[in-house]
């Protein structure tokens, strides 16, 4: 059956760090593929991006915690020992060369970049090979073969047009393919290839370049929170979810520190 779109799927870190709300992505992206090509883009597990930069600042213990928490999942999400035992082995490759990199003085954004990136790229491989495990063809992509930035390392802005072309090249075979692409979140590279971060929350720009990128019909952004309210409902009791919103109110209310959105996200959707 020819589908109707492609549209782009962002999770973040509290809804990819646990077996079900790992499961609760796999039935969204069944679902949606019945109607649409589906993009997947994945954040780091929660709190794993404070981690690598404690471990990037000397912190000894936070690289355990940091493999404890990945072992953790992938026990929970297989009992197939060999499946484990490759992707325990990932872990601690991306974890050996976190360490290699941390052994130089760390003191510029652009070694903290190529740090923290290891946190998506260890989340999009778990996903993605727990969707082909139980039906869902996917494939890992890394960002940074996609995303082209500027060099503005910890907080880098895309340049549309190198993006776009890499996005057609990779992307476009493996949806052709009925394959799911799962994107790192957050991260990009120069046009030189060096690792770099679109900001704290940078999976929602991330979602929204790559929807830009292929023309997407739709970008969903999903998290632990029911939508966009009309004030944090952490705070707020009273406050009410907001079934429909410019995309300039909905800018002018992440640039003003509401956290439901990184604040360039809107940009490329429009």
């Amino acid at each position: 059956m020819k589908k109707e779109s492609v549209i782009v799927v962002k999770f973040g870190g509290t809804s990819v760090s646990t077996k079900s709300n790992i499961q609760t992505i796999v039935n969204v992206v069944k679902k949606e593929k019945k109607i649409h090509d589906v993009i997947l883009v994945v954040s780091a597990l929660s709190k794993v991006t404070d981690l690598l930069l404690l471990t990037a600042s000397g912190e000894k213990d936070s690289i355990i915690s940091i493999k404890e928490k990945h072992y953790s999942l992938i026990t929970d999400l297989w009992q197939d020992q060999e499946v484990r035992k490759k992707l325990f082995d990932f872990v601690d490759e991306c974890l050996d060369s976190v360490l290699t990199i941390c052994k130089k003085k760390i003191s510029d954004k652009k070694l903290l970049d190529k740090v923290v990136s290891f946190g998506e790229i260890i989340s999009s491989k778990i996903i993605a090979t727990y969707l082909s495990s139980v039906g869902v063809l996917a494939e890992q992509v890394v960002a940074s073969k996609i995303i082209v930035t500027d060099n503005h390392f910890g907080s880098a802005e895309f340049l549309p047009k190198a993006t776009k072309n890499n996005a057609e090249k990779i992307l476009w075979p493996l949806i052709n393919k009925h394959i799911v692409p799962v994107v790192t979140g957050f991260i990009g590279a120069t046009e030189k290839g060096e690792i770099t971060t679109l900001g704290r929350g940078g999976s929602d720009y991330t979602a929204s370049i790559l929807g830009f990128s292929l023309n997407a019909s739709e970008v969903q952004i999903w998290t632990d929170v029911n939508g966009i309210f009309t004030a944090d409902p952490r705070f707020v009791k009273k406050a009410l979810p907001i079934s429909e919103i410019s995309y300039q109110e909905a800018s002018e209310m992440a640039f003003l520190g509401a956290r439901v959105l990184h604040p360039r996200t809107i940009k490329p959707a429009v």
